[in-house]
């Protein structure tokens, strides 16, 4: 693989936490796959200590091509590809059959979501709201599945969480995630000391694509692990899901 200084750099870093910024169509693909390459074969970590990461299916499907048959035993996909393996791995600690999992599509959940709304009297099947208004509700699950803080507080908060836990417990009964909750109960199930020493056991080096879109959970998912090297690849420039939670400053700042 053809590389300039730059990306040669970066490739054979002995730094262990390293950002690579760059400008579109400078090669970030190119220098992650590259990278990869060189972990295996140059410094001799094993495949199955090693996750990529990235933002979208696309790009994953592409960064599986580029790396071809060496990607071996290590991760490769997305971050909630990967946090729903942690919960096919854990699940059953939190009550999910992990072999029996649905995911539900945006449209089924926000069905369940009204169910729910209605059976506690928030909504109304007129579709009136009531102790909070449907901007709260929004800015809570944004504050909830991306770590975003909106300023839900008090008896608002109190409200919104009161219907969360039970949207979650018909979720449970049903063995049924939606894609925001998937990432906090991968979060969660890291909170038992045990399950956490078995991934770090696992996972000891990551390497994460369009990190510039990634918000403060997908972050926490990674950081949990306090890896042995951490890459973050990524431009600011082409962050295009600020709002879904994105947190460049977070990339800015590492």
């Amino acid at each position: 693989m053809i590389l300039d200084a730059h990306q040669q750099a970066a490739v054979e870093t002995t730094e262990k936490r390293v950002l690579v910024s760059s400008s579109p169509g400078a090669g970030k693909t190119r220098t992650i796959c590259a990278r990869y390459e060189y972990m295996v074969t140059k410094l001799h970590i094993p495949a199955s200590q090693i996750a990529v990461i990235t933002f979208t299916r696309y790009a994953a499907g592409e960064l599986r091509n580029r790396i071809g048959p060496s990607i071996g035993s290590s991760f490769l996909g997305t971050f909630h590809a990967f946090a729903l393996k942690i919960i096919e791995m854990y699940g059953d600690r939190r009550k999910w059959s992990p072999e029996y999992l649905t995911i539900l599509d945006e449209s089924e959940t926000r069905l369940d979501e009204d169910e729910i709304l209605h059976d506690l009297g928030v909504k109304t099947r007129k579709g009136t709201w009531s102790r909070i208004t449907a901007g709260d509700w929004e800015k809570f699950k944004r504050q909830t599945s991306c770590g975003m803080s909106d300023g839900i507080t008090g008896a608002v908060m109190e409200q919104c969480e009161s219907v969360w836990l039970a949207f979650r417990d018909r979720l449970r009964s049903q063995n049924t995630l939606t894609f925001d909750l998937i990432l906090s109960e991968a979060l969660a199930l890291m909170d038992d000391p045990e399950i956490m020493a078995q991934l770090r056991a696992r996972w000891r080096h990551f390497l994460v694509d369009e990190a510039q879109d990634a918000d403060a959970r997908q972050y926490e998912l990674v950081e949990r692990f306090m890896p042995e090297t951490l890459m973050l690849v990524g431009d600011v420039d082409q962050t295009v899901y600020g709002w879904r939670g994105a947190r460049p400053d977070l990339f800015l700042n590492f």
